[in-house]
């Protein structure tokens, strides 16, 4: 069983790097997304006890969601015409164009932008720039007729 979901989500790790590939502007990596990956550590390691892997299997899970993870947080951000979303529900991120935006939120928070996309309301997903990125990211929302809501 180990096998098989190491496979799936080897796969699925592979389709995400491959769909991100023309990305422009990508969201940098933050404290949040290292808290995120030790809760799906956290999450795996108690699966593999209570199902009884080794600790081998086990390590060798952590390090292949460690993989999509990575691919599914790195993959995300700005094409030349739309952009790569990750959302809330969807294993595989989505290309969306600029007019599938519903709402874009923008506020700063420890030195970083941070913008919240909305496409619709099981899609949201918040993007982290370093605040040297604000005006370029603004531009881009701006150049392609997307509302920015301040907070």
């Amino acid at each position: 069983m180990i096998y098989l979901i190491t496979a799936i989500f080897l796969i699925l790790a592979g389709i995400t790097f491959y769909k991100g590939k023309d990305i422009v502007i990508r969201p940098a990596i933050n404290n949040m997304d290292i808290i995120s990956l030790l809760f799906v550590w956290i999450i795996f390691i108690a699966f593999g006890y209570f199902v009884k892997f080794n600790t081998g299997e086990t390590f060798l899970m952590c390090m292949v969601m460690t993989v999509y993870f990575l691919a599914a947080r790195f993959n995300r951000g700005f094409l030349p015409d739309g952009f790569i979303f990750q959302g809330n529900i969807s294993f595989i991120n989505q290309k969306h164009k600029f007019s599938d935006l519903k709402q874009v939120n923008f506020t700063s928070e420890d030195n970083q932008a941070v913008f919240t996309l909305v496409v619709n309301s099981n899609s949201i997903d918040t993007w982290r720039f370093p605040m040297e990125k604000k005006d370029e990211i603004l531009k881009t929302f701006k150049d392609n007729k997307v509302q920015v809501i301040y907070k």
